[in-house]
């Protein structure tokens, strides 16, 4: 799995009924609330389930100890887990552990999240949740309770409107009050019939059948990945550093300018695309110049020249939206309106960016025959130092870097 897998991740808590005078469920649920409002990472979405680990129905004997304890912390090199096993097994058997589980969380938010709650007396550690593993299934899917939504920084509050309009009181207008005056947006959502005994897609096959469909889900986009970075780096090396740059910008926007080289350096692996894949020429195409600076004509060419029929039709789509989206975000961060840009818009781009690349590069096969263009820096570097050097100084001497 990869780190930027969306995951299951359940992080548990000993119940200290003192210190939380009974209301240890709000009180837990505000400490891993302040720890998220703290994480760097943007467009941060999870649904967030609580509720106590009930685990007492299932221990009818030591076997059945042993056999829980070995399903829920059973060595797997896939799964993530901070529990340390003899401390969790203590505290299951012999006190109340209570879960915060969140649904869509990231590696890196993970980490950042066990890290933080590691100061609270009270954590004992996080533990991936594998949908697969009944045990898992029954003790965290079925068992906790679905609370909230967190959608960049907006806590939204499940609640049922068929109950509502029954006269049933679904909405915990006292924890929405709560959460506001701790500075968090409040929304609330409808849950309708999820995770109610109408609900069909509750079972442990379906569950099953997510997990599997993520796997399938990562399988291929990694390999879109992949194919981007050997095609392009076979064409020219210097198109996976402008995607880098593009990429690694996005993880650091703060300000309009860095919105702005975004945009610039996804303009910048399209230009390199282009060059790559159809150099300037002085001729026209249907009326197009196909000089330096137009390489939109130039990739519009290439796939006219690749392509028929609708698969043309529709690659030449994916190609006008991209520069148009390219174009906006320019035009509004180089106007100093930054506001009007939001982070779904960027992602948005950069999906779409990715999405073409992989098109346009997989249209051919890799060239048969490598450019030195990407290299003649390299080149002229060496042709300096051997010029510095003097005749014969080409082969290195024994012990000597260039």
């Amino acid at each position: 799995m990869l780190d930027t897998d969306p995951m299951i991740v359940a992080f548990h808590f000993q119940v200290d009924e003192a210190q939380h005078r009974g209301n240890y469920a709000h009180a837990l649920q505000d400490t891993f609330f302040g720890c998220l409002s703290g994480a760097k990472s943007r467009d941060v979405h999870l649904q967030i389930w609580t509720g106590d680990l009930l685990v007492s129905e299932h221990l009818a004997n030591e076997a059945a100890r042993e056999n829980i304890l070995r399903a829920l912390l059973g060595y797997d090199p896939r799964r993530w887990k901070t529990l340390s096993g003899d401390e969790f097994a203590d505290a299951l058997f012999s006190a109340t552990i209570y879960v915060v589980a969140a649904e869509g969380l990231i590696r890196s938010v993970g980490e950042y999240l066990d890290h933080q709650l590691r100061r609270h007396s009270s954590y004992l550690g996080c533990l991936e949740i594998d949908p697969a593993n009944r045990v898992h299934w029954v003790l965290y899917t079925q068992k906790l309770i679905p609370r909230y939504r967190y959608l960049d920084g907006e806590i939204r509050l499940f609640y049922r409107e068929f109950e509502e309009r029954e006269g049933a009181d679904t909405k915990d207008l006292g924890r929405a009050a709560d959460l506001e005056r701790q500075g968090f947006r409040v929304a609330w959502e409808d849950i309708g019939l999820r995770h109610t005994i109408f609900d069909s897609y509750q079972s442990f096959e379906h569950a099953a059948r997510l997990a599997d469909l993520q796997t399938y889900l990562s399988e291929h986009l990694a390999r879109v990945a992949d194919e981007i970075l050997l095609r392009a780096a076979t064409l020219d090396p210097r198109l996976n550093d402008v995607l880098h740059a593009a990429l690694s910008g996005f993880e650091r926007i703060q300000t309009r300018e860095e919105i702005a080289q975004v945009a610039l350096s996804c303009r910048g692996f399209l230009q390199g695309l282009a060059d790559a894949l159809y150099p300037p020429r002085t001729e026209p195409v249907e009326g197009r110049g196909l000089g330096p600076n137009e390489y939109r004509n130039r990739l519009w060419a290439y796939v006219k020249g690749n392509l028929q029929g609708d698969q043309q039709r529709l690659l030449l789509a994916q190609l006008e939206d991209l520069g148009n989206r390219v174009d906006r975000v320019d035009h509004l961060a180089n106007k100093g309106l930054h506001a009007q840009i939001t982070q779904p818009d960027i992602r948005r781009l950069i999906a779409a960016l990715l999405v073409l690349a992989y098109d346009l590069l997989t249209l051919c096969p890799p060239p048969s025959q490598s450019s030195f263009e990407p290299y003649s820096d390299g080149i002229q570097d060496f042709v300096r130092w051997v010029a510095k050097r003097g005749p014969g100084s080409a082969g290195k001497e024994e012990g000597e870097d260039r």
